[in-house]
């Protein structure tokens, strides 16, 4: 019955109101006649059987009176006598073979009834007439039968009253029942209708901070709103995000992009006559070149988390790396001093190339912002089924009001993280991004004069 009524509704412009009110009155008409049909089935029944039970004591009591006389005129006088106290009955008489032999007040309106020999007589009903036969037995002998019938026209017209009765209560009550449906599912679909126009005006006007209505009982509706407003503050945050990171992007890109228009004006100006105009504008455009390929690079890798960073997990022996970035830091910057504390055997499950990616970017950030002839130091400890490690540099530090936005994507404090060492803000969101990927969690801790970068890790040797 859904199919269909799912069918019947499918591509019509139906509300859901009144969907479910045509359903409500469905199931109900359905109940009324099922009920409507049992109870006169059961009244039927029932006075069937008290009209049966009437006729099976007069069969008796004639059959016990008959059995007491033996010449047919005292039978047809006792059979009169019947017959003046019950007007209504129909008495026959039949034979051992079940022939009829005699008929008293019969009923016009009875169709002859097929009776059964004489040693198997009993009762019967049908929708026009009732009758039950009873033996006539004497002296161990049986002398016939006696068949006391009687019409069901005044049953019958009983139920029909009834029925009709039936049916105009249930065709009231259906009417009832479709008003009632239809002011409850009314009703019930009012918030729903109220949180449908409030998100078609959210999304009309585009205004992603204003929130649904979520009051009242926890129920499916409150649920539906507190699940949309939670959806609006998620996308909020994002759209939020994206505008400031094209933003930033533009902002990051239009500063060298004007530093080589203003050279390759000077260039065209001054250079072809002045060969150390020529030289400086060349070098300055190559440096802001290659700073706007960094760029373009970096947004490409977080382009690439946002999507899903592909990793190849493997054992990876983080004392050996770590030694490897070590002796690397040495020869790239020999007026650092690097320094390496960790045992041998110290194993996570990770990407290797990600790993080493996420050590040079948290090494590449302390050598930024450390003196000439600062200190680097590279640590790796387990515990249990963590691996800890740890980058710490003794440079100017970080605000404490500013490490909580320090993973953000372009936020660089502006006091340290200048133009003047390079950088666009995007490492460090590309180091969380890494380890978010990779299942572990990062944190920065620092005060003047040293900086710690702490990265936790699934051991390897740990069940994950």
């Amino acid at each position: 019955m859904r199919g269909r009524l799912g069918t019947l509704f499918r591509g019509l412009p139906i509300s859901l109101a009144t969907r479910l009110t045509v359903l409500l009155a469905l199931v109900f008409a359905l109940v009324l006649a099922v009920v409507g049909t049992v109870l006169v089935e059961r009244v039927r029944s029932a006075l069937d059987q008290q009209v049966l039970d009437h006729l099976a004591g007069e069969a008796a009591l004639l059959s016990e009176r008959l059995s007491l006389e033996a010449t047919p005129t005292q039978w047809v006088t006792i059979i009169h006598r019947q017959i003046t106290r019950t007007p209504t009955l129909q008495v026959e008489l039949l034979d051992p073979t079940g022939r009829r032999v005699g008929v008293w007040n019969a009923i016009s309106s009875l169709p002859a009834p097929r009776y059964l020999p004489a040693a198997e007589l009993g009762v019967g009903a049908n929708h026009s007439m009732a009758l039950v036969a009873y033996p006539i037995d004497a002296g161990g002998f049986r002398l016939g039968a006696v068949v006391v019938a009687a019409s069901l026209g005044t049953v019958n017209a009983y139920l029909a009253d009834l029925s009709r009765r039936v049916l105009e209560a249930g065709g009231l009550g259906l009417v009832l029942a479709v008003v009632g449906s239809m002011v409850m599912t009314r009703r019930a679909l009012e918030p729903l209708q109220k949180v449908a126009a409030t998100a078609g005006e959210i999304s009309s006007s585009e205004d992603l901070q204003r929130r649904l209505p979520a009051h009242g009982p926890y129920d499916e509706v409150r649920a539906l709103s507190e699940s949309f407003n939670a959806m609006l503050g998620r996308l909020e945050v994002a759209f939020d995000r994206q505008t400031r990171f094209v933003a930033d992007a533009s902002h990051e890109l239009r500063t060298p992009l004007m530093v080589v228009k203003g050279y390759a004006d000077l260039l065209d100006r001054w250079g072809q006559e002045d060969p150390a105009v020529r030289q400086e504008a060349v070098q300055a455009i190559q440096r802001e070149a290659a700073r706007m390929t960094r760029l373009v690079q970096d947004l490409l890798i977080l382009a690439d988390t946002d999507r899903g960073i592909d990793v190849n997990p493997s054992t990876v022996d983080v004392s050996t790396l770590l030694e490897e970035v070590r002796a690397e830091v040495e020869v790239i910057r020999p007026d650092r001093t690097a320094t390496l504390d960790a045992p041998p055997g110290i194993t996570v499950t990770a990407d290797a190339d990600r790993m080493r990616q996420l050590l040079w970017i948290l090494v590449d950030n302390a050598i930024r912002y450390t003196r000439e002839g600062g200190r680097i130091h590279l640590a790796a400890s387990a515990q249990n089924d963590r691996v800890e490690i740890r980058v710490e540099d003794d440079g100017i530090g970080i605000p404490a009001e500013d490490l909580p936005h320090i993973f953000e994507r372009f936020y660089r404090v502006e006091k340290a993280r200048s133009r003047k060492v390079g950088g666009a803000g995007l490492g460090l969101s590309i180091a969380s991004a890494i380890v978010a990927t990779l299942g572990g969690q990062i944190r920065a801790t620092s005060e003047v004069g040293h900086t710690v970068f702490t990265v936790r890790l699934h051991r390897a040797s740990a069940p994950r």
